[in-house]
């Protein structure tokens, strides 16, 4: 695989926010990689299961092989 230092690359979200992984892929790889700023990288696991919560409180029940 060849990595083109012409195309951007860009980090967000919870993984985004781990410091560990951003050190490494500096020394890795060989361009610039934007990261979202720290305080937007968060993991949306909370609010999904907040909404499956509430969403379970007004919907009629479903099976779950039915999807």
């Amino acid at each position: 695989m060849t990595i083109s230092s012409q195309l951007p690359i860009v980090m967000a979200g919870g993984v985004a926010a781990n410091q560990e992984l951003r050190c490494q892929l500096r020394e890795a790889l060989p361009i610039d990689i934007e990261y979202a700023p720290i305080q937007l990288c968060t993991d949306n696991a909370a609010m999904i299961a907040t909404l499956g919560y509430f969403r379970s409180q007004i919907d009629e029940p479903t099976d779950p092989y039915d999807l």
